[in-house]
């Protein structure tokens, strides 16, 4: 049993001392009948010669929490859940493939909230409340059923934290007989797992278990991982396989919304397979479920707190992971805590993360407070600070989490990490979405950062709310720590702004083959710059190995019918290449364009049907124009200009929304400056800016 014994016997003698110390007697065996258990069952774990694992991670629980009353100290029973699944890990034989039985796991160990006590654990209750079947569980179940009955099948439900999503996954797979697994891809990394197990094979009747999929989508690995999965289901050989992600809406929107315009297509592989995939959980519960939940609620000490105190507005499973408790604490908290809770819920905002060094979270901390405060801080504040914001309370994790480095803490790479909690995460994303953070905010961020995947991903946010030198420095230090995906969105801001020598020299030490999008814009920047005999080159070159999309790139390119046909003479009709060799190029050039045409089509008609659904949207979009015009027709353009500064933080009004504005009012020359270099923190037109700025940041 290796450690867990350790554990286990470490408890069991100090709660024999504490017994003793005042003066009470103590037995294992008194013990063993108060936890409600078997005394043959657990003389087993603690046999000296062959201790047994416990086969029931309750069974274990129940023992725990007797001796830590005893001793006064509060278990987390996810640690001791670790424990026992790493005990049974040891145990099994190497050869049984990825995952391990369904029953074998314990739902807090697969991210499932833990929920109040509220005089549970007194009563003996489960450590889960009873489950009340709502109708996405329906839905949800109906793919479950479909993976039995032997078809490859994905569901991925959405919906706001602490909502019940995982849970209700945990419920669904309790379907699934035998031989069914469950594999949940975290080690060495959530992106690495699944990746090496793409590579090598997947077992039949394996259930994937994406908990908080964008970890994996969005990450550096995340098309190869989506083309991967979609690999694995349409491949009836590889089955039955069944896939279970959730997410918030906000991250599902990131990964199925088509790109600006200005903007590279990064998720087009996760957006085909997220495709049809969803089920949408609500955050209350509907009349029906309050219902279930009368019932339920007098067997329950949880579910009689969780009716009567949200009764009303209907979200149960909310006060269920002790989610009024942490916006309490988050409200209430003095200046320290909250500086610490907003830092770390702005750079999760940028979708930093999701977990924060702490030594990068002081740093942000202190621009949150201002001199006086900091003068009279004590050495220690934000250790100390940190310490009770990870406590517990009513049974239910506290704001933050501390994160433990795997490996020895020598390393720098290894320091301890903050994890915000999802819930006060989500609630505080909301109440600061108009807020835009201090320059000083992300310069700390830039410099004391080297994680390129989240230098990436602040990239992407600062370019999605028009702060686009912002945005191209961070690019280009993600770019400089090897994230090769920030060349092309760098190469686009720079030739938005002007520079496409800049943006050129971004691009060719960058592309490796002609077959993406990143060599599309490189092709047409080589075209706006007239380097055409580069540009010929590469198009003939392409052309011999079978690959016209350069070609057809340039096509695309050079809009004037001359310089076309200039393009078209010296690639297809070059008088050097041999006859054979020039029908094979108008063929495959002539595939190419067919295949694009079609995925143009296909294109436009997902456009126009997002474009009927997203009424709505533009309703919203009228009203909020309709607003900033009565404050301007009044004479009131600093409130107009707060608010569209709101907006574009918000992500309600994207950069082209934001400088139309200033176009609808007669300021073209603004509208242009900001369409081109983007806006400053105060919504400003930027200055023109071009690589060279970039490059003196990171110098």
């Amino acid at each position: 049993m290796g450690e867990l014994l350790e554990q286990l016997r470490s408890l069991e003698q100090r709660a024999q001392a504490s017994r003793k110390s005042v003066g009470k007697a103590w037995s294992r065996t008194a013990a063993v009948a108060q936890a409600g258990l078997a005394k043959q069952t657990v003389s087993g774990w603690f046999s000296e010669k062959t201790p047994r694992v416990p086969k029931d991670h309750d069974e274990l629980w129940k023992l725990v929490e007797v001796y830590s009353k005893w001793v006064g100290e509060s278990p987390s029973r996810s640690y001791w859940s670790s424990l026992l699944d790493a005990s049974r890990s040891a145990q099994r034989p190497s050869n049984t493939g990825l995952g391990r039985l369904i029953e074998e796991w314990d739902p807090l160990s697969l991210e499932v909230h833990e929920a109040i006590d509220a005089g549970a654990i007194d009563a003996g209750l489960p450590s889960m409340p009873q489950y009340i079947m709502r109708p996405h569980d329906e839905s949800l179940r109906s793919v479950v059923s479909r993976a039995s009955q032997g078809t490859n099948s994905m569901a991925v439900l959405v919906g706001g934290s602490s909502t019940g999503k995982t849970r209700a996954c945990w419920e669904a797979v309790q379907l699934l007989p035998r031989p069914w697994k469950l594999w949940h891809p975290i080690d060495p990394g959530r992106p690495d797992a699944v990746v090496q197990a793409l590579n090598d094979e997947i077992d039949s009747h394996t259930v994937i278990w994406l908990n908080e999929i964008q970890f994996y989508l969005l990450s550096s690995a995340g098309e190869r991982i989506a083309a991967g999965l979609r690999e694995l289901i349409r491949n009836p050989t590889s089955g039955p396989i069944l896939i279970l992600g959730t997410i918030w809406p906000e991250h599902w929107c990131r990964l199925t919304d088509q790109p600006a315009s200005s903007q590279s297509d990064q998720h087009a592989q996760s957006r085909e397979l997220l495709s049809g995939t969803d089920i949408t959980v609500p955050d209350t519960f509907d009349e029906n479920a309050l219902i279930k939940l009368e019932s339920a609620a007098h067997s329950d000490p949880r579910l009689t707190a969780a009716r009567e105190h949200q009764y009303a507005d209907g979200k149960i499973t909310q006060f269920l992971a002790g989610a009024p408790d942490l916006v309490k604490r988050y409200h209430n908290s003095p200046s320290t805590v909250k500086a610490i809770l907003n830092a770390a819920t702005d750079l999760r905002r940028f979708n930093y993360g999701p977990t924060i060094p702490e030594s990068l979270l002081k740093e942000l901390a202190s621009d949150y407070l201002d001199m006086n405060t900091i003068g009279n801080l004590k050495e220690d504040w934000f250790e100390e600070n940190v310490y009770n914001l990870c406590l517990p309370s009513k049974g239910t994790p506290g704001p933050l989490n501390r994160i433990r480095p795997k490996f020895s803490e020598t390393s720098p790479q290894n320091e301890k990490e903050i994890r915000l909690s999802d819930f006060l995460e989500q609630h505080s994303r909301e109440e600061r979405k108009e807020i835009f953070p201090t320059n000083e905010f992300f310069c700390i961020a830039y410099y004391l950062t080297d994680n390129p995947e989240s230098l990436y991903a602040v990239a992407r946010q600062l370019d999605n709310t028009g702060r686009a030198l912002l945005a191209a420095q961070f690019y280009y230090k993600s770019l400089l720590l090897g994230d090769t995906r920030s060349a092309e969105d760098l190469a686009g801001l720079l030739s938005l702004a002007g520079d496409k020598p800049g943006a050129i020299s971004i691009l060719e030490g960058n592309v490796t083959d002609y077959d993406n999008s990143m060599s599309d814009e490189f092709i047409r920047l080589l075209a706006k710059q007239e380097e055409e005999d580069r540009l010929v080159k590469i198009c003939r070159t392409e052309l011999v190995r079978g690959n016209a999309r350069p070609l057809v790139a340039a096509f695309d390119a050079y809009k004037e019918t001359s310089k076309r046909k200039v393009i078209e003479g010296k690639v297809l009709h070059a008088k050097e290449e041999p006859e054979e060799q020039r029908i094979r190029n108008m063929k495959t050039a002539t595939k190419e364009m067919q295949k694009q045409l079609s995925e143009i089509k296909m294109s436009i008609d997902k456009l126009n049907k997002l474009m009927k659904s997203d009424q709505p949207r533009k309703k919203e979009f009228a009203n909020a124009n309709h607003e900033i015009d009565f404050y301007i027709n009044n004479g009131k353009w600093n409130i107009a200009k707060k608010k569209m500064i709101g907006f574009l933080n918000s992500e309600f009004f994207d950069q082209e929304h934001f400088a139309d504005v200033y176009k609808r009012w007669g300021e073209t020359e603004k509208h242009n400056m900001i369409m081109r270099f983007g806006v400053n923190a105060d919504g400003e037109p930027a200055n023109p800016w071009s690589l060279v700025d970039v490059i003196r940041v990171s110098s």
